[in-house]
């Protein structure tokens, strides 16, 4: 396999990754509260304002209806919850593995205009090609008329031979 495909993989192996991790964290991570997060950073005020208009809401909302019980809440492990950095580490060995790749590309420690003048040297050289292989299907298009010639030459003097043999068996 080329490494622009192993690239390709690797890269595709880590959006997978992504995709799990925020699915594994969207499934298992413990619940936190907004209110009582203490990163929140809401001035004093206004998460004092936020407080009220939810208590608000909540008592009319009993007030209509009857509140439907919590849903239970899940058991707290005493285990220290530990995917969140054998994600991370599965991450980073992916992404050094990437960069690995990218640095074994060739070219990647030349200037902009070094690779361009290996372009041109490139294209150059494809042209150069192109214009031989041309040239050869021109030589095999023309030998290729020849043989057919020769061939119907040698075809017809046969039948010439064949004609003139007959009329002096008879």
């Amino acid at each position: 396999m080329d490494l622009i495909t192993q690239l390709q993989d690797k890269l595709d192996h880590l959006l997978y990754v992504f995709g799990t991790c925020i699915g594994v964290l969207q499934r298992d991570a413990p619940p936190s509260s907004f209110f009582n997060n203490p990163q929140n950073q809401l001035q004093p005020q206004q998460n004092q304002q936020l407080q009220q208009q939810q208590q608000q809401q909540n008592q009319q909302q009993h007030q209509q209806q009857a509140q439907p019980p919590q849903p239970p809440q899940p058991p707290q492990s005493t285990e220290e919850w530990d995917a969140p950095s054998k994600m991370a580490l599965q991450v980073i060995e992916t992404s050094k593995v990437i960069e690995s790749y990218i640095e074994k590309l060739p070219g990647f420690d030349k200037t902009e205009d070094q690779q361009y003048e290996d372009l041109k040297n490139l294209n150059t050289q494809s042209k150069q090609v192109s214009n031989e292989l041309l040239s050869s299907r021109k030589d095999a298009i023309e030998l290729l008329k020849m043989v057919k010639e020769s061939i119907l030459y040698i075809s017809e003097e046969s039948k010439n031979e064949e004609m003139e043999k007959q009329p002096m068996e008879q």
